[in-house]
């Protein structure tokens, strides 16, 4: 097994409710061409404490342990490791800045590590996670002492490097922000760069109360090289098999779609029916998966958190709803590349709102929102702020566009569209004109919510 066969990515976040205004942990992945180990891969996850400067701080240590290890001369890599964490602390004593650091180096089919202070590294093998490095009180400008370790490494192993946002314990519930024996459910058969969104989101969704930088190192099969004739069969092998795929597709069926949202009942609770029949009590922080029918107990709220934001960045909207709601989120997060617009990377959620109210904001980026019941479809569409309200009932479906733009298509094929501002109801077969929203509603959504807008 060579470098080449590594695979990477990593993201970061300030938090949900964080007190700091700034990122204060730092992450980095990359290859170095080292003189004394040729090219390895070099992944470090800095974490500043306690100073106004701390996240350049963070920034300095990952520099200065880069710049020593690619000078390293002959001696053994985590000894390396080990030194560069030392430069490092020298380079910010004199500031008074403090930083949690973990350096992670892969040669060959070895990992070495090296840490200081509370950075999380989990191996992911075989669905289990395991822990291998001990997170310690000590801080890198102030007492501390180098552990170091070395790993061999399997094919279908994965390396999770964090800052401890990520496995704090939440002050809400005592539960981990993410609990660690089910990272591997949101790594495995992701790539490395979908797999930090996804715990990035979780733990954001969880209302995380500090930053949180996540890198997931990937280990790839190894690759043989191919004689020419074994080279042809594959080529043939190919050819072969796409003509038959070309040939299959006017019977194919739709490709299973990954779904990249998570739902959080962040107030109130709620039963969650299971596929076995039976019914889940969800409080405070459960998380919700995509498809499962949900009954409301009492007025609650929940946030929806995507994994997959344009350019790179992470979605999140705002559901309230009202006690006695009933509904199933069909799909939290799935791209539509039905849409003529399809070249823009948009969300879309679509729930089955079965029977009674709720009201959904959305603070920004380009995610539609479709609540459909039994007489039809509401939609929010656009871009940026947005806030829909419908409620379902024996009699019809009312709908409240109170920001952007929606649309309501009932299930005779009528197709009406509203401005913010407006609503239109269907009660029976009859539809209403569109007019003003009447402060009435207003107050009354507004009081769902706790005075939102």
């Amino acid at each position: 097994m060579t470098i080449s066969e590594m695979n990477f990515g990593w993201t970061q976040n300030i938090g949900a409710s964080t007190p700091h205004e700034l990122q204060q942990d730092r992450v980095r992945v990359d290859y170095v061409r080292t003189k004394a180990w040729g090219k390895i891969l070099l992944a470090i996850v800095a974490d500043g404490e306690n100073h106004p400067d701390a996240g350049h701080a963070a920034q300095r240590v990952i520099d200065k342990i880069f710049r020593f290890v690619k000078k390293a001369e002959n001696e053994p890599l985590d000894l390396s490791l080990e030194r560069a964490l030392v430069s490092a602390a020298d380079a910010i004593k004199e500031d008074g800045a403090q930083v949690a650091a973990t350096v992670v180096a892969i040669s060959e089919n070895k990992l070495y590590i090296s840490n200081v202070g509370h950075a999380v590294t989990l191996l992911l093998r075989d669905g289990k996670t395991l822990p291998i490095a001990h997170p310690s009180a000590n801080l890198l400008g102030g007492i501390h002492s180098e552990r170091s370790r070395v790993i061999d490494l399997k094919p279908g192993d994965h390396i999770v490097l964090s800052s401890d946002g990520l496995l704090r314990t939440s002050p809400e519930d005592g539960k981990p922000f993410v609990d660690p024996a089910h990272i591997p459910e949101y790594v495995q058969g992701n790539s490395p760069t979908e797999a930090t969104l996804h715990l990035v989101s979780l733990a954001m969704g969880r209302n995380v109360d500090d930053n949180v930088s996540v890198a997931v190192l990937e280990v790839l099969q190894s690759k043989k090289r191919l004689v020419p004739f074994v080279t042809f069969l594959g080529v043939l092998g190919f050819l072969t098999g796409l003509v038959l795929f070309i040939r299959s597709q006017q019977d194919a069926l739709p490709l299973q779609r990954t779904d990249y949202g998570y739902a959080v009942l962040v107030e109130g609770s709620a039963l969650l029916d299971t596929e076995d029949g039976g019914t889940l009590a969800l409080g405070s922080l459960e998380t919700i998966s995509p498809g499962a029918p949900i009954s409301i107990h009492e007025t609650s709220k929940m946030v929806l958190q995507s994994s997959r934001g344009n350019e790179g960045g992470l979605l999140s909207a705002t559901f309230f709803l009202a006690a006695g709601s009933k509904l199933a989120l069909h799909q939290i997060d799935i791209a539509n590349s039905s849409r003529e617009d399809s070249a823009i990377d948009r969300a879309e959620t679509i729930l089955e709102l079965v029977t009674g109210k709720i009201l959904i904001i959305r603070t920004s980026g380009v995610w539609v929102f479709s609540i459909v019941t039994v007489d039809g479809q509401a939609s929010l569409e656009n871009v940026g702020l947005g806030v829909i309200a419908v409620e379902a009932s024996a009699s019809g479906t009312v709908l409240d566009c109170f920001e952007g733009n929606c649309t309501f298509a009932t299930t005779d094929g009528d197709d009406l569209s509203l401005r913010s501002g407006q609503r239109v109801s269907l009660i029976g077969t009859e539809i209403s004109t569109i007019e003003e929203i009447p402060p009435s509603r207003n107050a009354a959504w507004n009081a769902l919510c706790s005075d939102c807008f």
